[in-house]
Formats: C-alpha cells, structure tokens, sequence
C-alpha cells in the first residue's frame, strides 16, 4: 500500500501565524509534515510562497477561500493557487444569515456548482470544509451536507475537503501558537511510532 503523505491546515496555528508567518512555516516543516493546507499567504506573493515552500520541501495542498473572496475576484484566487502548484481552491465557511433557510442553501448550492465549473476549467478542484451546521437544517429530505455531497447537479463531485475540524477536541481547534505546536509535534510522534501505511490526516 503506497504511504500517505502528512499534510496541516496552517488555520490550525493562526495564532503563531499571525506572529510570524515564514518562522511558523519553518517550523511546521521542521515537525515533518510534508503538505499544507493555506488559510492565508502571510502578504507573500505567490512567487515568494512558491520558493519558500520549494526551500522547506513542503507541498500547497490547497487553500481555504472565502467566499467574499470568490465573489470579489475569483481569477486572482485561482492564480494564485496555480502559482503555488495547489490543487485545490477550498470554501471554508457560510456566514449564518446566509443559511437561513433551504432557499439560501439552493441558491448556495447552484453558486457552489457555477465556481467549482470555473475552477475546474482552471484545472483546479474546487472543495468545501464542512463544519456541524450543514446537519442542521434539511432541504429536500437531505441534510445539506448530504445534499451537497451527493447531488452532482447541484455541486460539482468530490468537493469535501478531507481535512478534519480538530485531531484534540471534538469542536474547533482551541489550541494555537507555541502551545498548539508543542501539541501537534506530541501527536505527530504518536502517529509516527505506529504503521507508517496508516492514512493520517491532521487539522
């Protein structure tokens, strides 16, 4: 079985990132993860970012995009992402007036389905990291984590962002700067005395 590499989701460790961003990416490497996924560039250019991931050996997986973002300018988001070599352009969250009702969550979905056609046509995945709200209110007899998963009308196939909400707590992360490092760095050895076959994935 082909070993899975470890990857991190930097909103994990905002708080060191928002102290000192290259130091943090520096360090996430030095713990041995092998892929990261953005939340964030830190105000580097995506040339900048390219050649400091090239330097630490680390691989962009993708990056959480607003939707705001998306809205505002979707092509420079989509560059950026290519210039990294990133796959994947991510929706992180929906603001809650915005899911109010099963109606706001189809108009979601077709914005879902539009954006990930014009990711795709940029040769990029388009992905949404779901949260516990998307079990809370059904449209159609789904629960819209459900209907967004499955119906490929609505958004395009195999949009789920893989990564899960927090390995330490059962909610957000609440762990971050020096303290959440020290934690992922115990975790990471954790995982790495067991199978090294095992698919691991950190958030």
């Amino acid at each position: 079985m082909r070993r899975m590499s470890i990857g991190l989701q930097m909103h994990t460790v905002r708080g060191e990132l928002a102290k000192d961003f290259t130091g943090t990416l520096r360090r996430v490497a030095e713990l041995g993860y092998e892929g990261i996924e953005f939340a964030g560039y830190g105000g580097l250019s995506a040339e900048e970012l390219k050649d400091l991931l090239q330097e630490l050996n680390l691989k962009a997986i993708g990056a959480h995009v607003s939707i705001t973002k998306m809205k505002a300018d979707l092509n420079k988001e989509i560059e950026y992402l290519r210039a990294i070599d990133a796959p994947y352009l991510i929706c992180p969250h929906i603001a809650a007036e915005d899911r109010q009702t099963p109606e706001a969550w189809q108009s979601l979905f077709a914005y879902f389905a539009e954006t990930g056609g014009q990711v795709k046509e940029q040769g990029l995945q388009f992905a949404y990291h779901n949260h516990a709200f998307e079990f809370e209110m059904k449209i159609n007899d789904q629960f819209a984590f459900d209907a967004m998963a499955t119906n490929e009308k609505q958004v395009p196939s195999g949009i789920m962002d893989a990564f899960v909400e927090s390995v330490v707590t059962n909610t957000s992360p609440s762990i971050s700067g020096e303290e959440g490092l020290k934690s992922l760095e115990v975790i990471l050895a954790a995982f790495e005395s067991q199978d090294s076959k095992k698919v691991v994935t950190l958030s």
